[in-house]
């Protein structure tokens, strides 16, 4: 190795002229200060990503939704529940959900809502309309 300081060639860790180090020292701090900058960027990325899927993903009424049976004069009646919006009977509402056990309740932005039973992961029930329905998940 060449010392920084005096010039010399030594194969030492230091240079036994001087006192100096050897030259390729602060590269390799600088690489291993980068690489451990990178990785913790990495992580909290992804750590991030994770978490905003699994927001996402712990509302179990996402998806779309169909009646089981007809209703009297509406027929089979198809919802479907996004992040932040609802579409029953072809209107598009802005809704708010709140999760509490296997109720959840979805609300617009007046107030008005209905309350969704969770039967299992892929059947829900309501009053709608004053008629109990059970909805099954088609996606």
């Amino acid at each position: 190795m060449k010392c920084e300081v005096c010039g010399n060639n030594y194969i030492q860790r230091e240079c036994p002229y001087c006192d100096g180090t050897f030259e390729d020292e602060p590269k390799i701090i600088k690489t291993l200060v980068n690489t451990k900058v990178i990785l913790l960027l990495i992580s909290a990325i992804t750590s991030i990503g994770l978490f905003s899927i699994y927001t996402i993903t712990q509302n179990p009424i996402l998806g779309k939704w169909k009646s089981e049976k007809r209703l009297p004069v509406f027929g089979y009646q198809n919802i479907e529940f996004k992040k932040d919006t609802m579409n029953y009977m072809g209107m598009i509402e802005k809704v708010d959900y709140e999760i509490d056990g296997k109720e959840i309740s979805v609300t617009d932005a007046t107030g008005v809502g209905a309350i969704y039973t969770m039967i299992d992961e892929n059947t829900i029930s309501s009053k709608l309309m004053g008629l109990k329905s059970t909805f099954k998940r088609v996606e």
